[in-house]
């Protein structure tokens, strides 16, 4: 199937997920947020039970006394192609066309791509070739990651996006837990493992990937590199998407430390007898934590209209599971500490209500008016799924006596105008000045 990375042409007017300026107004079903949500199990079982189970059992087998130090290096390998992959990925997904849409391609393609990286690290016998093969997987893991998140800001509405998100941050405890059970109840090896999720990934795919269809496109321009690059930098320039990625960058770290090395702190700090088992237990806790969290979150963050709030407090929570952790290395507090992560681990979709929807409060957050500009979502996915916002129209700044909030003439505004502003009226010019325009 031939892609291509040209102008785009509009989809029939109707098509699903119909689009206004200012993003998607159609609601999602509760069929299909179940589908997206297993989709989501499917991927966060592939790339979580490798980083907290399968990595470092097979680094082990492989050279025991410098496990950690060789489990230090695929991670920081795989981050690195990460970093770089996701972003192409995403920008790359918004410019695709083909008639198995845009979306939909991605999300197919990077999952088989994930599913045959998994394959190949099964087989792997040294450090370098599982380093290589963990960090190939990192480009089909990218690749579903843009098509997946953009599908947040193609399908859902702003006023379902905290509902929705639970569909997606739910399973990925949940993915853990039945990935390590599924694994120590039958014995698997490593590599057993890998391919075993490799299959629950492309099984859990196929319902979603069969069912979506692409909203209606709109022309975009022609792909370039240099527009690429500086696209990035003005990404990164964005104070908002600057904050956004930093922020998600330092959460993401801390989550990772915690979650990939939580094997080598049983066996080797805590010297527990049975560490596979402790490792199930703290991760059902991580579980039932993060389904309470992201039920009660997702949905009172919808009713508020504000987002923020919760970040914060999700940090906060981060920091004190990691006190616990480093102040008092037992059992019963790391299981303590994997409740709080789960509880913290939830992401919220930040996104500022328009007027469109100033929220069920009648609340709105000072700043511009927001707009939908579809042709960089995909691109946004650098930032995560949980914090893509539109960008906005740029609108003529009018005179302060005419700015409604916000600083723009908005729908409410002449209510607000002065009496002492007059319409402009048209006046002759004196003579002196016709006689210089017309000598």
């Amino acid at each position: 199937m031939s892609t291509e990375f040209h102008h785009l042409t509009p989809a029939p007017a109707g098509a699903a997920g119909a689009h206004t300026g200012h993003g998607p107004t159609e609601p999602v079903s509760r069929a299909w947020t179940a589908l997206f949500g297993l989709v989501w199990f499917g991927y966060w079982t592939a790339s979580l039970v490798p980083l907290q189970l399968l990595l470092p059992q097979q680094l082990e087998a492989i050279d025991p006394s410098a496990k950690v130090h060789d489990f230090a290096v695929v991670n920081a390998v795989s981050g690195l192609v990460a970093l770089l992959a996701l972003p192409l990925c995403g920008t790359l997904c918004d410019r695709s066309r083909s008639r198995f849409g845009r979306r939909r391609l991605w999300v197919t393609g990077g999952s088989l791509a994930l599913a045959v990286g998994l394959a190949v690290t099964a087989q792997q016998t040294t450090v370098a070739g599982v380093t290589a093969a963990w960090a190939a997987a990192m480009v089909g893991l990218s690749a579903v990651t843009a098509g997946l998140t953009a599908v947040m800001a193609d399908r859902v509405p702003v006023d379902q996006r905290g509902m929705v998100s639970s569909a997606i941050y739910g399973p990925q405890a949940l993915g853990m837990v039945a990935g390590i059970a599924l694994v120590s109840a039958f014995g698997l090896s490593p590599a057993g493992g890998y391919l075993v999720i490799a299959a629950m990934l492309v099984i859990c795919a196929v319902p979603f990937v069969a069912r979506y269809r692409d909203p209606a496109l709109s022309g975009q321009p022609p792909l370039r590199l240099r527009a690429l690059l500086a696209s990035l930098g003005n990404s990164l320039r964005n104070r908002e998407f600057a904050w956004a990625f930093g922020g998600r960058l330092l959460v993401n770290l801390a989550n990772s430390l915690g979650v990939c090395y939580t094997l080598y702190f049983l066996t080797d700090d805590l010297k527990v007898p049975d560490p596979a088992s402790s490792l199930l237990a703290c991760t059902a806790v991580y579980l039932v934590a993060g389904v309470l969290a992201t039920s009660v979150v997702g949905v009172l963050s919808d009713r508020l209209g504000r987002r923020r709030i919760f970040v914060a407090l999700t940090a906060l929570l981060q920091a004190v599971s990691g006190f616990l952790l480093a102040a008092f290395p037992n059992l019963t507090v790391t299981l303590v500490a994997s409740a709080i992560m789960g509880a913290r681990f939830r992401r919220v979709h930040v996104r500022r209500p328009g007027p469109h929807h100033p929220g069920p409060a009648r609340r709105r957050e000072p700043g511009p008016e927001p707009r939908h500009h579809e042709h960089r979502l995909g691109a946004a996915a650098r930032a995560g799924p949980s914090d893509r916002q539109p960008h906005h129209h740029l609108r003529p700044r009018l005179p302060r006596p005419l700015r409604s909030r916000g600083g723009h003439l908005g729908a409410r505004s002449p209510a607000r105008v002065p009496r002492t502003v007059r319409p402009l009226e048209a006046r002759p010019l004196p003579a002196p000045a016709l006689k210089k325009l017309h000598p």
